[in-house]
């Protein structure tokens, strides 16, 4: 998904990934900075490969819904006697409201005290995140062997029970017509994967904005930095290959409205797809350490 994005926009016959691309960067890809960071971006994820060893890999992907306490991955932080005066020992905070949580296996604490990751509810007492992605590191001299660039990604329940985790869940032309417009893939574990991969200590991109409509309205430094934009350009690279394009009517491609084309350009190189690893070892409870930047 990601490295096909860049197979595509180089390609000049390509025009409707030239169009993608100046919605989504508001800079046509002649403009060499804007196609230089996508480039590095999307090229690199695609260059991820699987990994044995977890301390050297640059990405630890786990799909625990991020099990907190007792036997979960993440433990309270140990307290802390020297703190300023008034501070309560973090043993004695209450967790999702002050209490602060690290992984020790990898050694990268939960960023927000007041959030439970995966956990977090919303008004209905619901769960609503489909992944997080966590990069700040414990300062402890006990974890100098581990790579200093990790990150761990977690995806969520919601992304987990998701029937259709890639283009390749939807084995017929008739199956992608039922799903017309892009927002129907929002929850999609392959695109969410590719948002998540950008958010990595690599690429450092954030969230201005989320979903088709919403990023087309970010300004061109702000869609570079944004991690949605990354991972639409990679869903409409692979949906191309589908023969399923974004429409060639202006206001229909503002709102995401696809349109099958059976003579769209398909040549592309032979590569294993992110969606491909993901239909064989997303699963509840698995470990998939990756490390990047091949070759």
């Amino acid at each position: 998904m990601a490295s096909r994005s860049i197979e595509r926009i180089k390609n000049s016959k390509d025009t409707n990934q030239e169009d993608v691309f100046k919605r989504l960067f508001m800079k046509p890809s002649s403009d060499k900075a804007t196609l230089d960071e996508v480039t590095r971006v999307e090229d690199g994820i695609g260059a991820f490969t699987k990994t044995n060893d977890r301390a050297a890999s640059d990405v630890r992907i786990y799909c625990d819904d991020d099990s907190f306490g007792n036997g979960g991955r993440w433990q309270p932080v140990p307290d802390i006697k020297k703190r300023k005066k008034g501070v309560p020992l973090n043993s004695q905070r209450t967790r999702g409201k002050d209490q602060e949580f690290y992984d020790p296996i990898n050694g990268i604490r939960m960023t927000n005290p007041d959030s439970m990751g995966c956990k977090d509810l919303d008004q209905n007492n619901q769960q609503y995140t489909a992944a997080e992605t966590f990069k700040t590191l414990s300062k402890d001299t006990k974890y100098s062997g581990e790579n200093p660039k990790r990150s761990s990604i977690t995806i969520c329940k919601i992304t987990t029970d998701e029937k259709i985790k890639s283009l390749g869940d939807l084995p017929t032309e008739k199956d992608i017509s039922k799903l017309k417009n892009l927002d129907a893939f929002d929850s999609m574990a392959s695109l969410v994967m590719l948002h998540e991969f950008t958010h990595t200590t690599e690429y450092m991109k954030v969230d201005h904005n989320y979903m088709w409509n919403d990023i087309q309205k970010l300004g061109a430094k702000e869609a570079l930095e944004n991690a949605d934009s990354f991972a639409y350009f990679g869903l409409l690279a692979k949906l191309a290959d589908r023969k399923f394009i974004l429409s060639k009517d202006s206001a229909k491609a503002t709102s995401g409205e696809l349109e099958n084309d059976a003579n769209y350009i398909q040549k592309r190189r032979r590569r294993r797809s992110l969606g491909g690893l993901l239909n064989e070892r997303l699963h509840p409870r698995a470990l998939v350490e990756l490390v990047g930047k091949m070759g």
